[in-house]
């Protein structure tokens, strides 16, 4: 049974860690230093846990997911990487610094962990509340020996596989590492070295083949023991083929995932006012783009660097086995001609792609706008513009279609032309013996394919680079790190807040701020201090700056000058991510979203999940508290009916009152309502204010004047 009293780690140390572990995994923490613990991690509280080991991860720039594991999915998790296993031993809060099936002790030893030898330690006392009853069924049934350890291993796997046994915490490196880190990180550079070397042996097996084929075919010559060789070659092939096969694909998995990470990262840390002027069509475009960038960018990026090896490989052959290196050279200028005719096609493909892209971006607006175009707009502009955008579209496809013909179909024809009136001199003359003609004309049509896959990689290129123009906001954002907080000062802010306090909850100063491109602050000078168990109502007209005012409020903007405060810290020193928790907000209702996902999650969303049974019986009194109770009796499957665009579809109000229960069940500190009663029938917005009056600590509530 594995030591946890030598082998863990006090929570007070678990900073330490998560460094040293993050350093061995080849994470790339930050090297700062790290701040004390606070004195109440020593006690018994998981609040103050999570938030300083959230707060130390985004201070060491270690993306940290938090979740509970249940008995039966521990081990799976604590062998796929990185992670730091909290649990309780006695009254203390530990942590296990685990690296698949080694262990980092605070002596920092690493040590044998097997996963389900750590399990059985930190859930001992679930497995010992079975063991007696599990026997005493074995006893009965005479099962004994090695075939009694098995079966009782599998009844305790069945009786406990859902009880949850503690909280894990999985390491992995930060999307501001960047891409080719990323790439590094899930072993990509492995596998495109296997990939590569495989294709270049499997070429050259292809190349020997059809030199021993040729040597019959020409020379009329059969031999079985070159029939023999001809068919172990054949037989090479195969697994060659499975090899380089398998590494494709993997490659394409990992490179996916890592794209697709990068990208949704970008698309939550960007900047809103970078997207708020552009139009439907526009986000659409965007959209199509992310989707075949990683797709376009993988498969143009292999076929051109296997086309490439295969092309080097043909070169080669030419120009010393084969003996023709003016065929080699030949090989070359060609090789260099495609290229030069892909830079052109790109050009080309540009120049269409942002025809298209306006194209399409119309077209939605129109789509759109289809109503109020038809009551608004004279009958004979509606379709004002449509022909020229078109008639342009239709023109630029006609060139880059032109182009692509060309250098993907017409110049690998032109080189196998090429290459046999190159080699015919040689055959003509009688001064190449059966073996060389058979290599060269192998090395000709061989590269013949290679060219044509050239092309094709080329093409693939082309549109993932015009993609890559398009999202490169998206790949910058997810680069982009917010500046940490005090992890101690983030843990002290969990303790519950005095009802009464000399101090203001929170503070604003002189905070001004403006939209790009505005010649006037849309916040001008804002100051205001909100005490505890305050209720503020902030009334305006249309456009005077209220919402505005409410998402610097929540953190959702930086102010271009003043400060803020949260129970005397300013918002630098406390982190933008931690000042957004303590600050909860419900945006207006064409700025807030139902996932598509189980109620219940998107209740929680401020919290963690899966949920504990305590949190949804938190999460369904609130909801029945603001009158959702007919709702959740009517869904089939309660608080997990799945809602959204492909589940049950919620009514405005049922909309706004779900995003009401998701800012009070954030616990935080202030709860930010921007016009969330405006959807709701009196009636209903009276029970809902009073669900709110009672539940929310502090409470800032905007309303039109």
């Amino acid at each position: 049974m594995m030591d946890l009293a030598r082998c863990s780690w006090p929570m007070s140390r678990a900073g330490e860690a998560m460094k040293q572990l993050a350093a061995r995994a080849g994470l790339r923490p930050e090297r700062r230093e790290l701040p004390d613990a606070p004195g109440m991690l020593a006690a018994r509280d998981r609040e103050a846990a999570k938030t300083w080991i959230r707060s130390l991860a985004a201070g060491l720039d270690v993306q940290a997911e938090p979740s509970v594991s249940t008995y039966g999915a521990l081990p799976a998790i604590l062998e796929s990487g990185p992670v730091l296993l909290q649990f309780r031993m006695g009254e203390e809060l530990r942590v296990l610094a685990v690296n698949g099936r080694e262990c980092l002790t605070p002596a920092l030893d690493i040590v044998p962990a097997p996963a389900r030898e750590i399990r059985s330690a930190v859930a001992g006392r679930l497995e010992e509340s079975l063991a007696e009853g599990i026997g005493r069924i074995l006893d009965g049934a005479g099962i004994k020996g090695k075939a009694r350890e098995r079966v009782f291993g599998a009844m305790l796997e069945e009786r406990l596989k859902s009880a949850p046994v503690a909280e894990v915490w999985a390491l992995s490196l930060s999307p501001s590492a960047g891409i080719l880190a990323q790439l590094r990180q899930a072993g990509a550079a492995k596998q495109l070295a296997i990939f590569l070397t495989a294709s270049a042996v499997e070429y050259t097996l292809w190349i020997v083949a059809w030199i021993l084929a040729g040597r019959w075919a020409i020379a009329g010559r059969f031999d079985m023991g070159w029939l023999m060789a001809w068919g172990l070659v054949l037989l090479t092939i195969a697994p060659v083929h499975t090899l380089a096969a398998w590494n494709q694909a993997k490659l394409a998995i990992h490179s996916s995932w890592v794209m697709m990470r990068m990208l949704l990262e970008g698309s939550f840390r960007m900047n809103p006012e970078a997207v708020r002027g552009q139009g439907a069509g526009q986000l659409l475009g965007r959209v199509l783009d992310t989707e075949a960038l990683h797709t376009l960018a993988l498969t143009g990026g292999l076929t051109g660097l296997v086309a490439l090896v295969q092309l080097a490989v043909a070169a080669a052959l030419l120009a010393f086995a084969a003996e023709a290196p003016l065929i080699a050279i030949l090989l070359s200028l060609w090789m260099a001609l495609t290229v030069l005719l892909g830079w052109t096609y790109y050009r080309r493909r540009r120049e269409w792609t942002a025809t298209r892209v306006d194209l399409t971006s119309d077209t939605s607006e129109r789509m759109i706008g289809h109503r109020t175009r038809i009551a608004q707009q004279a009958s004979d502009q509606w379709h004002s513009g449509e022909d020229e955008l078109l008639a342009a579209y239709v023109e630029r496809s006609k060139g880059m279609d032109r182009m692509a013909v060309i250098f993907a179909g017409l110049l690998p024809k032109a080189w196998l032309i090429a290459g046999v009136a190159a080699m015919a001199h040689g055959v003509v003359a009688g001064s190449l013996s059966a073996p060389y003609i058979a290599a060269q004309l192998g090395a000709i049509l061989l590269a013949h394919n290679s060219l044509r896959a050239l092309g094709t990689a080329l093409g693939g290129l082309s549109g993932a680079a015009i993609s890559l123009e398009r999202v490169k906001e998206l790949l910058a954002a997810s680069r982009t790190v917010e500046t940490p907080g005090d992890p101690a000062i983030a843990v002290s802010l969990a303790a519950p807040a005095p009802h009464a306090s000399a101090r203001p909850l929170l503070a604003m100063r002189d905070v001004s701020y403006r939209y790009p491109q505005r010649a006037s602050d849309a916040v001008a000078r804002a100051t205001i201090a909100i005490g505890q168990r305050d209720c503020v109502l902030v009334e305006g007209a249309s456009g005077s700056g209220k919402s505005t005012w409410a998402s610097v409020l929540s953190g959702f903007r930086t102010p271009q000058s003043g400060l803020l405060f949260l129970r005397g810290i300013d918002r630098k020193t406390l982190g933008g991510r931690e000042w957004r928790r303590r600050v909860a907000s419900a945006p207006q209702f064409h700025e807030n979203y139902t996932l598509s996902g189980s109620l219940a999650f998107n209740l929680l969303l401020g919290r963690q999940w899966p949920p504990e049974e305590s949190d949804l019986k938190e999460a369904e009194q609130i909801c029945r508290e603001l009158g959702l109770g007919p709702l959740i009796d009517a869904m089939p499957a309660g608080l997990m009916q799945m809602v959204g665009e492909t589940g049950w579809q919620l009514s405005n109000g049922e909309k706004s009152r779900v995003y009401l229960a998701r800012t009070l069940l954030q616990r935080a500190d202030l709860v930010v309502l921007d016009e969330t009663f405006a959807a709701l029938d009196p009636e209903t917005a009276q029970a809902a204010m009073d669900c709110v009056l009672k539940r929310a600590p502090s409470l800032v509530a905007i309303a039109h004047a």
